[in-house]
């Protein structure tokens, strides 16, 4: 049995609880902005995306940096892990970006069909970052490996090797290749490389044409070694059965894909002599 003075200090512990609780609780209610006030993951996770965006890496690798500190069991940290090692590579803290990208490439994802899609641009960041740094096997190694993961992507989710934005990557990856080559004096490998896309019209979203010119500016009569071989191409018999094959023209030791004339299984002749690269090879 308590004492009178035991249940008056029990009695108060209790009301003095419940006074607090309801003012903490009234303030809460009364001030929604403290509420508003405290950022989540995701917030910080677009302000690393708004950062980015306008060039302040330093701010932005901040915010990213502070979702995979504080927060790793959150469904943004992934992203903020592989955009973390963007904004070192575009600082220059090359280890770190691949010490990050790598981390990122190896971590477990239930997102798959996403996750591996930024595998691909870790493997594309990371082979980048070796042919910086002059290690070109390490470089072409994680580029086959981007090669892999895309082709992956295109054949088991996406199911459209041939959509837009797969050329756009494929042709991403072979000037990584050409470029790669071009550092191993392997000319004639980086030229087979870009040269096979050079009519698709996607190629013209990307640095295609810029790095053939780069590539065949120390030859000379490019254009008119390139009318022969378009000239002798028109020349060849056609058979029933080897149209389809006929748009595709040997040119220095390389395969081309020629544009196909509307409604026929023809080169379309307007459109290679109006295209980018037919113009380039013109003012070499």
């Amino acid at each position: 049995m308590r004492s009178k003075e035991d249940q008056y200090i029990v009695m108060s512990i209790r009301m003095n609880s419940r006074l607090i609780f309801s003012l903490l609780f009234t303030l809460l209610l009364g001030s929604p902005g403290m509420l508003r006030a405290q950022k989540m993951p995701m917030d910080y996770f677009d302000e690393g995306q708004a950062l980015f965006e306008r060039g302040k890496y330093e701010e932005a690798l901040t915010s990213y940096m502070h979702i995979v500190t504080h927060n790793p069991r959150n469904v943004s940290f992934g992203d903020a892990l592989f955009e973390s090692a963007k904004c070192h590579y575009e600082l220059g803290n090359y280890d770190s970006a691949i010490a990050l990208a790598r981390k990122f490439f190896f971590m477990d994802t239930l997102e798959s069909h996403r996750c591996f899609s930024k595998k691909y641009f870790s493997c594309s960041l990371m082979s980048s970052v070796f042919l910086k740094k002059h290690m070109l096997d390490t470089s072409l190694f994680y580029l086959g490996l981007a090669d892999s993961v895309h082709t992956f992507i295109s054949c088991v989710w996406n199911c459209q090797l041939y959509s837009p934005a797969e050329v756009i990557q494929r042709i991403h990856i072979s000037i990584g290749y050409a470029r790669v080559f071009i550092e191993r004096s392997q000319m004639e490998l980086a030229f087979r490389e870009l040269i096979q896309y050079i009519f698709d019209e996607e190629a013209q979203k990307t640095s295609l044409v810029e790095e053939l010119r780069k590539l065949l500016a120390v030859k000379s009569d490019v254009k008119l070694r390139f009318d022969d071989a378009l000239a002798a191409h028109y020349k060849e018999k056609l058979h029933d059965s080897s149209d389809y094959y006929h748009l595709y023209m040997n040119f220095e030791g390389a395969k081309i894909e020629l544009p196909k004339a509307e409604g026929v299984d023809q080169p379309d002749l307007a459109r290679i002599r109006n295209s980018s690269f037919y113009k380039m090879i013109g003012a070499l």
